[in-house]
């Protein structure tokens, strides 16, 4: 149990230190939370250089709760779940092979 609480804890630091548009894409998936958080982070300029940890000091949000949403989609992410540049932004078709 003490180990499954540690690699939550690991996980969740790897994930609030990151940029914003490195989570979204490395893990795609992942943008279905900031939609339903109605947070414009997508198409952000910022998002290159502002980490998880500032935009939910910056929008005020529950760190837990918002982590919990963003770890579990990317858990869930579907195998074919590829990083945004590879793909074609017009037809959203993998364009790797």
């Amino acid at each position: 149990m003490g180990q499954l609480i540690l690699q939550t804890e690991q996980a969740t630091m790897a994930i609030i230190d990151r940029t914003v548009g490195d989570v979204l894409s490395r893990w795609p998936s992942t943008a279905s939370v900031f939609l339903s958080y109605r947070l414009a982070c997508i198409g952000c300029p910022l998002s290159r250089f502002e980490s998880i940890s500032e935009v939910v000091s910056s929008y005020g949000l529950d760190p837990d709760g918002f982590l919990q949403k963003l770890r579990r989609s990317i858990e869930t992410a579907q195998d074919g779940d590829v990083p945004y540049a590879a793909t074609n932004k017009h037809t959203n078709r993998n364009v790797t092979g």
